[in-house]
Order: structure tokens, then sequence, then C-alpha cells
């Protein structure tokens, strides 16, 4: 590969544009100094704004397009770094690839595609403002998420149930296929009023500490890869929806032998901003996809990592309810002396882990509500 073709810049690159050479050229930008945030292959207006930092420092109209003056610009400083031996800087596209192709070697996963064929019939799921079906996005992320896995070395089977398939299960079915799995995740996508909009992860109300660990980590990476473009701190949290409890018939029957199950719904497809993106070939599932890998990666190189509750006492409901506005993963107590393993209920709270980093904030938060607070790790637990 010639040192002036590491990105290959083929098109004009503007706001809107998504794809692998926008994330090289993210990547690239990084290397500048002028782009903080992930390489998500969406041009937004973060990446507008880099880019323009770009061009003023190469003497060029601070336009925010990325055409041929630009790549002009980025092959003669790739061919300078090469001659003065800066080989970091001359291998953008390589370097934001994470890991290996065999970091995975080992790992074992199934993925169910949401809804589809049942005993009764076929179901599409939910459909967007302009007739998309959920069931072809889940599809869609499905077979991002194999591939990106499969490049790692993971083995990967995905359980798809079309309208002409014989097999036809029931939701419990579905959940039971993961046997021999090591991590089970299904796939869907969200739908409400047409004006929500983020991302969340579920686990069964009886799910385990893997469980929970696996679901915080594909939050994480998907509102990352989703989210990346926002302007501020506050915008990601509005998209941040969280990890949830929910009793949900595909993730209550995953066999004993699947280490860590979860069902993951990246956006919600009924939001009118979401056609934009629709319609340069369903890139935000795409990306929520790639969310994914990265959220299963860490999980499977950290899942020895220990993972900590927030224990928390409380009065009465009135701080029953603050608790749970300010750290949602807590486990709380009551005063009086019996313990509960939620701040609403069991069934959506029982056992909520949180990594030490987010077990920490939601400590101070509590701290300086006036709560008596400690934390526990789960290598405390019996």
């Amino acid at each position: 590969m010639a040192d002036d073709d590491r990105c290959a810049f083929t098109r004009v690159l503007a706001m809107g544009s998504a794809g692998e050479d926008v994330t090289c050229l993210q990547a690239h930008l990084k290397r500048r100094k002028v782009y903080r945030g992930r390489a998500s292959g969406w041009y937004g207006p973060k990446t507008e704004a880099s880019v323009q930092a770009y061009q003023r420092a190469s003497d060029l109209v601070p336009d925010g397009v990325f055409g041929s003056a630009c790549v002009d610009a980025y092959r003669t400083w790739m061919r300078q770094a090469h001659q003065e031996g800066d080989v970091e800087a001359g291998s953008d596209a390589e370097s934001d690839r994470e890991g290996c192709a065999h970091e995975l070697r080992g790992l074992r996963v199934a993925l169910d595609v949401g809804h589809g064929a049942h005993p009764l019939g076929f179901e599409v799921g939910s459909r967007g403002v302009r007739g998309t079906e959920e069931f072809q996005l889940n599809t869609v992320m499905s077979e991002e998420i194999a591939r990106g896995l499969r490049e790692k070395g993971a083995r990967v089977q995905v359980h798809r149930y079309d309208e002409e398939q014989p097999e036809r299960p029931w939701l419990p079915e579905r959940g039971q296929k993961a046997s021999g799995h090591h991590v089970f995740v299904s796939c869907h996508h969200n739908a409400h009023d047409g004006k929500t909009q983020g991302t969340e992860t579920l686990v069964d109300v009886d799910g385990t500490e893997e469980d929970v660990q696996l679901a915080h980590h594909v939050q994480r990476h998907v509102v990352q890869r989703l989210w990346s473009e926002c302007n501020d701190a506050a915008c990601v949290a509005e998209k941040d929806r969280g990890v949830k409890w929910q009793n949900l018939g595909v993730l209550g029957t995953v066999p004993m032998d699947v280490e860590a199950a979860c069902l993951v719904e990246p956006y919600f497809m009924d939001d009118e901003t979401v056609d934009g993106y629709e319609r340069i070939g369903t890139h935000m599932t795409r990306w929520a996809a790639r969310g994914v890998v990265d959220g299963i990666r860490k999980y499977w190189t950290e899942k020895k990592r220990p993972m900590y509750r927030v224990r928390v006492e409380y009065e009465n409901e009135d701080q029953m309810k603050r608790v749970q506005e300010v750290a949602p993963d807590a486990w709380c107590v009551r005063t009086q002396g019996r313990e509960e393993d939620g701040c609403e209920n069991d069934e959506i709270h029982a056992g909520a882990y949180a990594d030490a980093k987010t077990a920490q904030v939601q400590m101070e938060r509590l701290v300086l509500q006036g709560h008596r607070v400690d934390v526990r790790s789960t290598a405390e637990d019996p």
C-alpha cells in the first residue's frame, strides 16, 4: 500500500457523510491534534469543526468540507511523515482498528435477530415513520456484529427466523438456542412516541452479575459510537438511557452454560430525525453494531475485573426516590433493618452492579445528599 493511499479518499466528505473513509479521516484528524473523540464513521458537527481547524492549519478555506484540496494536503503530510520516520503518524487507518485478528479467539457468541417468524405468524416489530421494519434493521445489526466479531477471531452463530423458514420458535425457545456459547445478545430497535431518543440495554430480572457486566459494557460503547457527535456531556447523558431490568422471554430461558446475556436497543427508530440516517444505508444501525462488538470485546477481555454496587440507607419513600434518580444501580437498605434488593422493587433493580468508576460517581452524589453509603465489590458477596 502506498503511503499516500492509507486513507482512500475517493469522494468529497461533508456534513452527513458516513463510512470507513470518514473513520479514517477522523483518525487522521486525531493525529493532527484537531479532533477529540471516537472515530465513529459519522461526519457530524464535531468533525466539521475539526476539518475547519485542519484547513486553517493548512492555509485552506475553512469551509468544513473535506475535498480535493484537503486530500492533497493530507497526502503531502503523509509523505513528509514517512520520510521523517514518523511511522505512527503514517498509519492512521491501521491505528484505529482495535485489537488484532485473534484477540477473541475461543469466544463463542450467539446472536438473536429480534422478531420474525413464530408459531402464530410473522412479526416485523416496530416501524419507522417511513415504514422501515424493525426486523430488517435487526438483521443488519446482527450481521454487522457477526462480521466484526469474526474479524477478531470469535465464533458466531446468528439465529434469524424468516417468514419462509419452517422453524418458528417461541421466545423462550430462542433463548435456549444460546446453549454452548459464552455470550448471547438479542438485537432489537426501540420505538415509543416519535420524539424519544437514546440507547437502552436490557437484562433479565433474574440476570446474573455477568449479565450486568456485559450490558454495561455494551451500553457504554454503543452510546459512544452513536452519540459521539453530541456537543457536551449533558447531550450524551440524555441519550444514555442506561441498563434496565425487565422480565424478558428471550432472556429468561438462557441456559446456565451461557456466561452472559443481554438485549440491546440502540436507538428509537420512530424518531423523525432517524430518517436522514436510514437514507444513507442504515449507517446508524451499523455504528450501533460496532459499539456492540466493542462492548463484547471489553467484557471478554476484562470479565474477571470485579464489579461494585453502592449500598445506601434511607428512611422514607421520598428519600428512596431521590436515591433512584442519582444512582439507579444502588442497592437500597432501609434503616429499619429490612433489606431490599431494589430502590423501587425487586424486579427492576435486584443485584444491580456497576463498574468502579460508575460506583464512585454514584457514591459521591449520594454523600452530597446526606445519605450513609458504602460500596461492596462482587468479591465480597457470598
